[in-house]
């Protein structure tokens, strides 16, 4: 009987460490935080606030773009540049550029990327263009 107990006793031990183990991330569930969209611009974008962590907040987050280009016109185009300081408090970029060369027809540009973003500092994103273009930029950011 008490081999009976002990042995009952270990495998629920062993299934409580193993559903326990990682619970601080294996339960989370990425989940939107900010969407932006920008329609119909003809200029640069200004440096815009995405987001910003609480401050005790170190956390990973999933940012998505899609910048479209809706003039066909001879060599434009527009790139999103998105901004944020590391875990090392360091200053990071990293952009996605959609073009339209020589009168072909309008395109647009996609990335998804992950970033860590330092508790207390924001991220951001801006633009700038070559040409005029008509463009528009959708940004989506989700806490992972």
């Amino acid at each position: 009987m008490k081999k009976k107990i002990l042995i009952a006793a270990v495998l629920l031990a062993i299934v409580v460490g193993v559903r326990s183990f990682g619970t601080a991330y294996h339960n989370r569930v990425p989940h939107i935080v900010d969407k932006e969209s920008f329609t119909g611009q003809t200029t640069a974008i200004a440096s815009t606030t995405l987001f910003s962590p609480a401050s005790d907040d170190s956390l990973d987050y999933r940012v998505s773009i899609y910048d479209a280009m809706n003039t066909q016109a001879n060599t434009k185009n527009n790139t999103v540049v998105i901004s944020w300081f590391d875990e090392f408090n360091n200053s990071q970029t990293i952009s996605a550029t959609a073009n339209v060369g020589n009168g072909s027809s309008p395109t647009f540009q996609q990335a998804s990327f992950v970033v860590h973003l330092y508790a207390g500092t924001s991220l951001t994103m801006y633009t700038y263009a070559n040409g005029t273009p008509t463009y528009d930029v959708f940004v989506t950011v989700e806490e992972l």
